[in-house]
């Protein structure tokens, strides 16, 4: 499903490994100090944050149900995931500073 959704968010033109190379860019337009942290949220299969990723996979299927995911793969995600005593790793976001040399 994560990839799945990955690689729908990249068609519509969403950087996924923005946060890998960030630091590099950075580095070559002249800043220093660069540092950078990552959250992952924890996701419980009874929580909003879950409810929302149930209807962002859901538009993904489209009206057919078979757009990006197919409706049957959609529907074990929900039943495997969608249980209180289930979770799963939300996408990373990444937040990446730095400073300009004296």
């Amino acid at each position: 499903m994560l990839a799945a959704h990955s690689k729908a968010i990249t068609a519509a033109g969403f950087e996924v490994r923005v946060g890998r190379y960030l630091p590099a860019d950075l580095r070559l337009r002249g800043l220093v100090d660069i540092r950078a942290a990552c959250e992952i949220p924890i996701i419980s299969g009874d929580s909003p944050h879950f409810e929302w990723m149930r209807l962002t996979f859901a538009q993904m299927a489209g009206p057919t149900g078979d757009s990006v995911v197919p409706r049957e793969v959609l529907q074990e995600w929900n039943d495997v995931y969608g249980q209180p005593d289930q979770v799963l790793p939300g996408m990373a976001m990444v937040g990446v500073w730095a400073r300009r040399p004296h």
